[in-house]
């Protein structure tokens, strides 16, 4: 037995080398050399498997579980690695079939944990790989171990400086692109798109969901540089529909060459059937062999937490790390066509700085009469008062409790006496973990929640 004895302690070692950024994330290539050193020296393990590589600023996740799930439901055995975790650092790397075992994972980090041991001997400790890059290998080389025959890859942040942009992958993806990490990606548009654009590659198709004018453009002008093929959703996607309640998402949908399905999506709201669309288009076009019964089935059966999971009550509580404009403004609609009685809904809301808040808060406001403020964890900084006093003002009635628990408890005294009540957690991953954990400790303790998903 290693060091490490166990998948937790692997993640938690993992955190030991936490360095978010070393220096101008811009101008920041040496990450890349550092992690194409990391993976050579581990025999490149990226090169055993088909790869599909998936960025964006919104929806990236959902899309990618429903493309990996796509390619399971074909029989592929296919890895997943996606960022962040909700709850457990485990959601960060799977195999679709199960066949990454605990005794498997632990013996990759113990190989990981001697190694980063003997570079640390020569090498400076501004030099040494970071969590980020460590989880990567984790989960690049799982997916060697396992015999993955594809793996569908998020982005962390990003695209072209990102650690995961040392595949070169059989499709690249780009999920609706908005204004965020703007101290890191760039103040505009524009410059956020060419960043995400960055994983496009030489003579690699490229398929792009619905996006902004400004965003479309530089991602097909990096495209049409790189000779890569484009297909954009709005021009394959023939007809589409979409129906939202409490027991999933019904699609609809026909692409150009007549494949045409229908499906049940566990992911609930119209922006989680776009996502499905994308992943339709890419899995039907890079798998033409799919049949569209394959294609429904494996949509129906994705699933990744906090991303419109909803916990049924009541109150319902529906989860959700929408943190950009365009993702709470969906998140809100779907709230109202959960709960069309605007008086029954209240929003639990935590946002780090350096994300935009008052537009945010401005949907929110629009769609719940009360915002309860709380604090996302204590990774990055949040100033609640800045939080209150931006709702306040945009007329909705706030309030502040810091605790995860507290905001919990002002939110359901508030729907209390509606049977058919809703409470949306939104703003942060962070936020959204510790309250699907909280959850978790009451479902425990007794039946109060059923969630409509699963792990």
């Amino acid at each position: 037995m290693g060091a490490i004895e166990t998948v937790e302690a692997g993640y938690a070692w993992c955190e030991t080398l936490l360095q978010i950024d070393r220096g101008d994330y811009q101008a920041n290539r040496h990450r890349l050399r550092r992690m194409r050193a990391l993976l050579a020296d581990f025999g490149n393990p990226q090169r055993a498997y088909e790869t599909i590589h998936v960025a964006g600023s919104k929806g990236k996740g959902s899309t990618a579980a429903f493309i990996a799930s796509i390619l399971a439901a074909a029989g592929s055995r296919c890895g997943l690695y996606s960022s962040p975790h909700v709850e457990t650092p485990r959601e960060r790397v799977r195999v679709l079939d199960g066949s990454l075992t605990d005794e498997l994972a632990v013996r990759i980090f113990n190989r990981i944990e001697r190694y980063v041991d003997r570079i640390s001997r020569t090498t400076i400790a501004a030099q040494l790989p970071t969590y980020f890059e460590l989880v990567t290998l984790f989960g690049l080389l799982s997916f060697r171990e396992t015999r993955c025959e594809i793996a569908v890859v998020e982005v962390g942040i990003g695209g072209r400086t990102d650690a995961t942009n040392v595949i070169l992958p059989t499709a690249a993806v780009v999920t609706p692109v908005e204004l965020e990490h703007t101290d890191r990606l760039g103040r505009t548009l524009r410059s956020v798109a060419a960043e995400k654009a960055g994983i496009i590659k030489r003579d690699v198709p490229v398929f792009v969901g619905r996006q902004q004018t400004e965003a479309l453009t530089t991602i097909l002008r990096v495209a049409e540089l790189r000779r890569a093929p484009a297909y954009t959703l709005d021009e394959e996607l023939e007809s589409f529909s979409a129906e939202t309640s409490v027991s999933g998402t019904r699609v609809s949908l026909r692409l150009k060459g007549a494949l045409g399905l229908s499906a049940r999506l566990r992911l609930l709201g119209s922006v989680q059937a776009e996502n499905a669309a994308l992943a339709a288009l890419v899995t039907a076009t890079v798998r033409p062999q799919l049949d569209a019964g394959t294609i429904s089935a494996g949509l129906a059966d994705a699933w990744i937490p906090g991303r419109s999971e909803l916990f049924a009550g009541p109150p319902a509580i529906l989860l959700d790390g929408a943190h950009t404009d365009r993702s709470v403004r969906s998140l809100c609609e779907t709230a109202a066509e959960l709960c069309p009685e605007k008086d029954a809904r209240v929003a639990i809301f935590g946002s780090v700085g350096g994300k935009d808040h008052v537009s945010m808060l401005a949907h929110l406001a629009k769609h719940f009469p009360r915002v309860v403020i709380t604090r996302p964890g204590t990774f990055k900084p949040s100033d609640l008062a800045l939080l209150h006093r931006t709702v306040t003002a945009l007329g909705a009635i706030a309030s502040i409790h810091e605790q995860t628990e507290a905001a919990v408890a002002a939110a359901r005294a508030y729907v209390s006496g509606t049977p058919t009540g809703l409470i949306v957690v939104t703003g942060s991953f962070y936020l959204v973990g510790a309250v699907r954990a909280r959850l978790g400790e009451e479902a425990a303790a007794g039946p109060v929640y059923e969630t409509r998903s699963r792990i």
